[in-house]
């Protein structure tokens, strides 16, 4: 039994972070800046910056990912911003869970993910 607990709580995690990688590239990376920066000036540990910087990945892909989005891309950026160094399974268990706080109940978090970069203007050829 306390395998099956294990495996399930293995798939979870790897799960959760198939999606984080399906979500990365629609994440705006100056807001997940502004929201790290905005979490050491708040006086955070160094996890609860990290769980900040990572649930601002999270919100700022959700909201610009959708269709339509003008920061919409197919790229996956270079940065590893949000990425866990471990690789120990509790270490990732609470990663995740102050990831999930931060999205909940951090005032840091929809006030950065809220700030809009003024979009690229784009180029295109006259025909």
């Amino acid at each position: 039994m306390r395998w099956d607990i294990r495996y399930r709580l293995h798939r979870r995690i790897i799960e959760i972070r198939d999606a984080q990688l399906v979500l990365r590239p629609y994440s705006v990376r100056v807001l997940v800046k502004l929201a790290a920066a905005m979490a050491w000036e708040s006086d955070l540990s160094s996890g609860r910056v990290a769980a900040v910087a990572e649930a601002a990945i999270i919100v700022s892909a959700l909201r610009f990912g959708m269709p339509g989005s003008i920061y919409r891309h197919d790229r996956v950026p270079g940065d590893r911003a949000g990425v866990p160094s471990g690789i120990d399974m509790r270490a990732e268990v609470v990663s995740l869970v102050l990831a999930c706080r931060a999205i909940r109940h951090s005032r840091i978090v929809p006030r950065a993910a809220g700030r809009v970069p003024r979009p690229v203007a784009r180029h295109e050829p006259r025909r």
